[in-house]
């Protein structure tokens, strides 16, 4: 996660920083860095990307000075001169719910939908308990299946897989090794493979190697098999002495063949369901089930249109599945898991039906809900166990334990994501992804909506959300509703009535006359990616980020490895620096006294704008990625575990306060409450800080 704070005075930069898993499934599209300045008073900039398919915020410029609480004691809010480590023992503050709904991804044990969970991808269950791999927090998690209550059973790396075997041996994979785990003692024991390294040698132990490990399945006497989608095929682990061989598919060959043993080949083979003699195989990447007969090795397509992605229900042979990923077994059936559905696949009749949810579509926001049928709303359904008649299905995306009965799909343990483009008034406003925020220095709090493809804005004095431009994905100039952005994830507002609008979607920079919410098109041309200086639309860029309003002529940017600025007047975009030695790809800048500083990888550099030369100025930790100019003359960064301050002349840095280990928003005192990720931070003249929480979709306050 990753916090900004945002100052109109003249003499400090914040930094926010992301720390963590970088890795592909934490939802969110890998958007980074951006920033922005609020009023004319001063200005201030932020943003990065961050953990799972990271995300990245804007900024603004305020009035006065805050900062955020943590576990060990609130930041001071008493102006640009007080205190920040809650040494003057202020008055606990309240963070509250402003706009959006609670819900996400994240790490959390509690019950039920005070839970979180952060892409789980499989569950099994002995007993009243259900052991869940909740993949990107790297923990194995169990669910109470009376009491709805979570906790973490122990950590494994890259966890992929649960099944049981006999007794009380649950068996984990990940993507690189097997293990067993005594559920009574409490004792984790590799099997096979290795802790880090990845390959494809059959062997026996720790001289074998996988690059998956997606799925398990067990043959209920001495056999695993496991989905080894990273080399295109199905291996066998004889527990009894722990030999590796490859059972079916040939190994780094991405493919289609039916066939017998390795002479087969699939596509990323990911879900395995194990039925006596036949094993039924998810093809990920060939939109196919597969089966194989056990004791031949002879692999045949049992359902599906090769390369034809889809939900398409009917017989067998026509059917079509949009990256199936998950199967199970239940009353002559085999269901199938896979994006934005669940279908079963009669054995008997060799037709295929939609269970419950309704087809993916690329370009629509992905909704969850509970329901029934076609009123269930889904991410992927990643695993599936079956316990006293009901199944328990793990939705990676929604981060969520849910069960299927009858068609109807109910959340249990997590809460789902509740991203949409609803307006409306006080505690009705709904946000999809909101990556950045700058205001107007009164009421409004202008947002970027990424995955909404909006421009939003909150109203400070009524609590209403309402959408000043932008509809569905694209790319069009226009008046309100009929224009089009893809994926914005910066604004930045100049202070007098126009909000700049950034981000990587369509290589442009856009302003919004906020009198018409009309919007043009400042900078660049759609699709025409590059990095040329020049006027309007002669200029190309790569992506607008850590937009930087200077409170005179120029937005200062990033744009891949340059540092950049737009004259607001003319339009003309021209480049300050390149590869700056020690900051070669920076994610934002903040401009102060003739400096700009910019930021790559917890390293800050700064620029002298009266002749363009660069220092390295000083290295943070915790992979520090954004910047922002502050009003007591120090440095900040934060990431959810710590908020700092660097001075800017003596560059001694002090670290302020420790963030909650919680990875959730829970609302309430700051001695209890915490975020999840904070990928914006805008502090107010009036004291109160607001935040972006892109996970949970949601403004907050801090007061």
């Amino acid at each position: 996660m990753k916090f900004r704070i945002l100052f109109a005075s003249a003499v400090a930069i914040v930094v926010a920083i992301a720390c963590g898993d970088d890795g592909d499934s934490n939802p969110g599209p890998g958007a980074s860095g951006n920033g922005g300045s609020g009023a004319a008073a001063g200005s201030a900039s932020g943003g990065s990307a961050g953990s799972s398919g990271s995300t990245s915020g804007s900024g603004g410029s305020v009035a006065g000075s805050g900062g955020t609480a943590g576990s060990a004691g609130s930041v001071s809010d008493g102006g640009p001169d007080a205190p920040m480590d809650g040494s003057d023992a202020e008055p606990e503050r309240q963070l509250s719910l402003l706009a959006g709904q609670l819900g996400g991804p994240g790490y959390v044990d509690d019950v039920g939908p005070d839970a979180r969970f952060n892409s789980p991808r499989s569950i099994a269950i002995s007993g009243n308990t259900a052991y869940i791999a909740d993949t990107q927090n790297d923990q194995v998690r169990t669910l109470d299946l009376t009491t709805k209550a979570v906790g973490t059973a122990f950590e494994t790396q890259s966890v992929r897989s649960v099944v049981f075997g006999s007794g009380t041996k649950l068996y984990v994979s990940s993507y690189t090794a097997v293990y067993e785990y005594d559920t009574a003692t409490s004792t984790r024991t590799l099997l096979a493979g290795h802790e880090t390294d990845s390959g494809s040698d059959d062997g026996v132990g720790a001289n074998a190697r996988f690059q998956g490990g997606n799925d398990l399945a067990f043959d209920g006497t001495d056999t695993l098999y496991i989905a080894d989608d990273g080399n295109h095929t199905v291996r066998k682990l004889v527990l009894s002495t722990k030999t590796v061989s490859t059972f079916v598919g040939t190994t780094g060959d991405a493919d289609y063949v039916d066939g017998i043993g390795t002479a087969a080949k699939f596509d990323a083979p990911n879900a395995l369901a194990l039925d006596g003699g036949t094993l039924y195989v998810s093809d990920f990447r060939n939109f196919l089930i597969r089966s194989v007969d056990v004791a031949s090795r002879t692999v045949s397509t049992l359902a599906g249109t090769l390369d034809q992605f889809g939900t398409v229900d009917g017989p067998a042979a026509t059917a079509r599945f949009a990256n199936p990923t998950s199967l199970w077994l239940d009353n002559g059936s085999l269901f199938v898991g896979e994006l934005g559905v669940i279908r079963a696949l009669d054995l008997t009749t060799q037709t295929v039906s939609t269970v419950a949810g309704v087809p993916y579509t690329v370009t629509g926001l992905r909704i969850f809900e509970d329901g029934t049928g076609a009123s269930a709303r889904m991410g992927r359904i990643a695993g599936a166990a079956i316990a006293g008649g009901v199944t328990y299905v793990v939705d990676s995306e929604g981060a969520a334990v849910r069960t299927l009965t009858g068609g109807t799909l109910t959340t249990i343990a997590g809460a789902l994501p509740s991203k949409n483009t609803t307006d409306g008034p006080l505690g009705t406003g709904r946000l999809a992804t909101p990556l950045g925020m700058d205001w107007d220095g009164a009421n409004r709090v202008f947002i970027a909506d990424q995955e909404g493809h909006r421009i939003r804005q909150y109203d400070r004095s009524t609590g209403a959300v309402t959408t000043i431009a932008g509809s569905t994905a694209g790319y069009a100039d226009g008046v309100g509703s009929a224009a089009r952005f893809f994926q914005p994830t910066d604004v930045a507002f100049d202070g007098v009535n126009s909000l700049y609008v950034g981000g990587q979607g369509n290589s442009v920079m856009r302003k919004i006359d906020l009198t018409t919410n009309e919007v043009t098109t400042v900078l660049g041309q759609l699709g025409q990616m590059g990095n040329v200086d020049g006027i309007g639309s002669a200029a190309r860029t790569n992506g607008s980020r850590g937009i930087e309003f200077d409170g005179g002529t120029y937005m200062y940017f990033v744009d891949g490895d340059s540092v950049r600025r737009l004259n607001i007047a003319t339009n003309e975009a021209t480049t300050i620096a390149t590869a700056v030695p020690g900051c070669s790809f920076p994610t934002d800048v903040a401009v102060q006294n003739n400096f700009a500083y910019v930021m790559w990888n917890g390293r800050i550099c700064r620029i002298d704008l009266t002749d363009f030369s660069s220092t390295q100025w000083a290295t943070l930790a915790h992979n520090a990625r954004s910047l922002a100019i502050g009003p007591d003359g120090d440095v900040l960064y934060g990431s959810g575990s710590g908020v700092s301050r660097v001075d800017l002349t003596t560059a001694a840095m002090t670290e302020l306060f420790m963030q909650p280990a919680a990875q959730a928003v829970r609302l309430g005192p700051t001695s209890t409450a915490s975020i999840n990720y904070a990928s914006d931070v805008l502090a107010l003249g009036t004291g109160e800080l607001l935040l972006l929480d892109s996970d949970e979709h949601s403004l907050l306050e801090l007061k």
